[in-house]
């Protein structure tokens, strides 16, 4: 018999889960004040910023070396805002990732939550933190 994970015993919101080219994604939103872009965002709890934004998707005007933002890059961008599981954050740092999906939430956004992966159900369940 298969081991069940134990009850989340706090208010749990639960996202809608799909696997894309292997890896978990659920839908996020970006905007950078006059851009917004709503899609598909890899849960990446090992990325080191908040969003990343595909660099296929975005655009960084002005920018001398938009290479510079990928991951391990020296700068980071400044994001107006993200909404994430009905949250929305504000002026947050970003940057570009070479992904096939439209983004990467990581684990500086996904802290205030407590994670459970759901695959077989096709669900991501989150708790509050702490």
């Amino acid at each position: 018999p298969r081991a069940r994970a134990p009850r989340v015993r706090a208010a749990v919101r639960d996202l809608p889960l799909r696997l894309a080219g292997g890896v978990a994604t659920a839908r996020a939103a970006v905007a950078d004040g006059p851009r917004a872009l709503a899609g598909d965002f890899v849960i990446s709890t090992g990325s080191d910023t908040a969003v990343r934004v595909s660099e296929s998707l975005a655009s960084v005007p002005g920018a001398a070396k938009p290479q510079d933002l990928l991951p391990y890059g020296e700068t980071r961008a400044q994001l107006r805002a993200a909404s994430f599981a009905g949250t929305l954050f504000e002026n947050l740092p970003g940057g570009l990732a070479d992904t096939e999906a439209d983004g990467i939430i990581g684990a500086p956004l996904l802290a205030r939550w407590r994670l459970r992966f759901d695959f077989p159900g096709g669900k991501l369940l989150l708790a509050p933190a702490g």
